[in-house]
Formats: structure tokens, sequence, C-alpha cells
């Protein structure tokens, strides 16, 4: 059997997107780079003087045999596969590092999943770790044909919900990033407001948002993953607002189908996806398409998941190509 071992994911959100591995004897969680919490406190402190490491990379360096994946003890018995997750991924694990984890540890292999679209990030900034991997994958179908990606669709864990606090319902909630979304929310909201649609949408702004509206909230901190819970299962409908250029299955949609939430979203390409149901989710063009009536109306919305979505069976497959040899 092989050992595997994922890192690099950010945040609350994206750990428990990966909860369902904690379930598997042969995979390995590591949430940081650097597993002593002395010497990560150091790292960070430095980081924080020096602005970024981006600029001194010597002195980074010095960190990295500390770092967990480094120190590791990769026994023979068995292969050894990293699997990176996330686009940032490189802002811990760059070039330097993963050249000397290689040639510490070559009988490792790496594999990076791409869980954004290509287009939202610097491709320059880490288009040049790629040859470094044996296989990455990515969830954007239109990447996979620019770049030569394997296309692997969001992972998800369904963790078994607790009961919503009654100061979280809601009619239609949206969490998401404003940049490029802002207006079309606010016009939402508007449009829900007058109909008396009870509204949550809030919308991490970290100061880019060249308007505030007062139909939205707006965050400069992320939301405690709980706390988007709460609000998530305490709603009727979730909202979708895609990026542009980026029509794939989303955490939203995954969330959507793993609590049985209603879905309103203006990805024309649902209807293609596995458990799209016409009466749980609809889509909208224009602002006028979207049905008031139908985002409130109470119904038992069940898309019978069967765990499809979880990261386990990412990690089954992968372990499938690597007996077959067929990894690449």
């Amino acid at each position: 059997m092989n050992q595997y071992y994922v890192t690099g994911y950010m945040g609350q959100g994206a750990k428990r997107m990966l909860y369902d591995l904690n379930q598997m004897e042969y995979v390995k969680l590591i949430d940081d780079e650097i597993g002593s919490r002395l010497l990560r406190f150091v790292y960070y402190r430095v980081m924080n003087l020096l602005g970024s490491y981006e600029k001194h990379p010597k002195i980074k360096s010095l960190f990295y045999p500390f770092y967990t994946l480094y120190r590791l003890s990769y026994n023979q018995e068995c292969g050894h596969t990293v699997i990176f997750f996330n686009s940032l991924f490189w802002l811990g694990y760059d070039e330097a590092f993963l050249k000397k984890l290689k040639k510490k540890h070559p009988q490792l292999k790496l594999i990076l999943y791409i869980v954004d679209p290509m287009s939202g990030f610097s491709t320059d900034r880490f288009g040049h770790l790629f040859p470094y991997f044996e296989t990455i994958y990515c969830v954007n179908k239109k990447d996979c044909e620019t770049y030569g990606f394997h296309y692997y669709p969001l992972v998800y864990s369904k963790i078994e919900s607790r009961q919503s606090d009654v100061s979280a319902s809601s009619d239609l909630f949206y969490l998401g990033s404003g940049i490029d979304r802002n207006d079309i929310l606010h016009d939402i909201a508007l449009h829900c407001n007058q109909e008396h649609v009870k509204t949550d949408i809030r919308v991490m702004d970290e100061g880019k948002a060249a308007t505030h509206y007062r139909e939205i909230t707006y965050y400069d901190h992320p939301i405690a993953y709980d706390e988007n819970m709460n609000a998530l299962l305490g709603t009727n409908c979730m909202l979708e607002v895609m990026h542009e250029g980026f029509d794939n299955p989303t955490q939203r949609y995954t969330e959507a189908v793993a609590y049985n939430k209603k879905l309103l979203t203006n990805n024309s390409e649902i209807i293609h996806f596995p458990y799209y149901h016409p009466d749980y989710m609809k889509v909208f063009e224009n602002i006028s398409d979207i049905d008031p009536m139908w985002i409130c109306k109470k119904e038992d919305v069940n898309y019978q998941y069967n765990g499809d979505f979880s990261p386990v069976r990412m990690i089954e497959e992968i372990d499938k190509l690597e007996a077959e040899g067929s990894l690449c």
C-alpha cells in the first residue's frame, strides 16, 4: 500500500474539505510546513520582519531542514506520494525546497492538485514548478486543455451537521469574494429585498471593493468555517455567482448537494453536473430571471448524495493508478 501525505492547503475551509482523509490509515495530513510551534513562530516572525521571503531566499532556506516533509522517515517498504493541495502551495514550498526534498528523497512522488482557475493567479509565479510533479490535477477543464493537466472535480467532505441557530436563518445565503462580483451581488440583494426575501450576503473584501453597499456584509478577515456552516445550514437557498471564465463545479455546488440546499447560480453548465435537479437548482442570466417565490418556498430537498465528492475517492483513484503504473 502506498503512503500519502497531503499538504499545502490553507485555512479552516480547505482543511474541512479534506476532513474525510482522517479516516484513512495510509494518509497523513500535514497542516503546516514546520511542525514545531516554536520554530513556526520564528519562521513567521522573521517573514513579517522581512515583509516576505521572496527577496530573501537564503534566509528562508535556513528553515528547510525543519520542514515536516524534509524530516519524515520514508521507509523503503512502500511507495510515498506527496499531494500538494491548493494553488498557493508555492508560498511555503518553493522551488529551492522542492529541489532539496527530491535530492534527499528521490523516491518521493509529487502530485499537485490545483483547486482554482489559473486565470485568477499569476501562472508565472509558480508555473516553473510544474516539472517537479509527476502528475498535476486541476478542477478547471479549460486549464487542463491549455496546460495538459488531468481533470479532477473539486473534493469536499461532508461533516454530519448539528441543528443551525435560528438567528442564522435566511432565505438566500452567499459567502465568497466580491472583487469582480460586488455590483451583481448588490443588484441581487436589492431585487430580493424588494420582494421580501431575507438575504444574507457576506463578502470577503480586504479593502478591494470600490463600493461598499449596505445590503452586503463585508469582512476584512477570514470567516470561521463553523460560522459559515451555521449560516449554510440555516438558509433555504444558496447563491452562487461565478468568476468570469470558470464554469466547473464549485464549493457552493458541493455544499448545496451535500446538505440538501437549493442553489441559485449563474453557471449555465450546472445542468450537465451530476446531481443536477431542475426543481432544486435554478440558473439565472439576468436579475429578472430570479424568482423570489422559488427562493422562499420550503421544500424537502434531497439529491440522494452518495459521498462521491469525498477526497477519499481521489486518493483511491490515484492509488489505483499507482498500482497499475499508469500515474503520469
